[in-house]
Formats: structure tokens, C-alpha cells, sequence
């Protein structure tokens, strides 16, 4: 099955239909066992209670304890990479339902810069003294809907 739409319907759905398994076999499942593996490390590690006391007060002011940083951090790396870790933090109770709503968006505002910068910068040929641009308004994003989802999630939950 060929990558290019054919026109046949059925045929055109199978070949989308394989793209997305292999797209979640070969990128996507990696990338949620390496954030898992990664949670785990930290924990054996020690690293975890270390971030959560250097961290906690910064990420204190989104609502969530240090161990929120994490999945900020992974998300550099893989958003999905980044949901995963917050999916283990939330299995080890090191985060709250409250925390991943607060989180996600934060995730998605990110988005996997490493990435980006390879597929999107580099392929329109982006002058590179842009690229700390591409990173700050990005991290400035997350910082605003993270205020703003927790200011939600106060007049919400009250």
C-alpha cells in the first residue's frame, strides 16, 4: 500500500490505518516505556526525592508538588514521552488527578522541542538565532495555561 492517497477509499483507509499502528508500535510505545524506565531510575536513584524538594517550590506555584517538573522536563525530549512519565508519577501517587489536567496542557504547549527543532526548523531552514525564540515562547505558553488551568481548577474543585 502506497503512502499517497489512490482514490479507493478502502484501500487509501488500510494504508492510514497501518501508518498509525506502526506510528504507535515504533514511536509512540517506545516512547511511553522510556519515560517509564526513566521514573524508575530516578526513583531507585533517589533522584525523585531530591527533585522533589529542589522543585517543589517552583513548581508549588501551578498546585503541584517538585515530582510535576518531570514530565515538563521529558517533554523536551517526547510529549508522549512526557504523558508517560506523568502517567507514572500518577501510579506511584507522586501526582494528582488535579496535577495532570494542570500538566497536559503544559505538555502539549512545549511539544517535543528536540523534535520540532529537527523536523520543522531545520527543514524550513530556520536561521538558527532563532531557535532560543522557539524555545522561550514556548515555555512561556506553559507557564501562562499552567496559571491559568490552576486558577480553573480552584474556582472548579471549590
Amino acid at each position: 500500500m502506497s503512502d499517497k492517497p489512490t482514490g479507493k477509499i478502502y484501500d487509501d483507509f488500510l494504508s492510514g490505518a497501518k501508518r498509525g499502528v506502526m506510528t504507535n508500535l515504533y514511536i509512540q510505545i517506545p516512547n511511553f516505556v522510556m519515560a517509564y524506565v526513566l521514573i524508575q531510575v530516578f526513583n531507585i536513584l533517589g533522584l525523585l526525592d531530591i527533585l522533589e524538594k529542589v522543585l517543589g517550590p517552583v513548581m508549588g506555584i501551578f498546585g503541584m508538588p517538585g515530582a510535576g517538573a518531570i514530565p515538563l522536563v521529558v517533554t523536551i525530549l517526547s510529549s508522549s514521552g512526557a504523558m508517560g512519565s506523568a502517567a507514572a508519577l500518577y501510579g506511584q501517587n507522586l501526582l494528582e488527578p488535579t496535577h495532570i489536567v494542570i500538566l497536559i496542557p503544559m505538555i502539549l504547549l512545549i511539544g517535543s522541542q528536540l523534535q520540532m527543532m529537527g523536523r520543522v526548523l531545520a527543514v524550513v531552514d530556520a536561521p538558527r538565532k532563532y531557535y532560543p525564540h522557539f524555545f522561550i515562547i514556548n515555555w512561556i505558553n506553559a507557564i501562562v495555561i499552567g496559571l491559568l488551568m490552576r486558577l480553573i481548577i480552584n474556582i472548579l474543585v471549590k
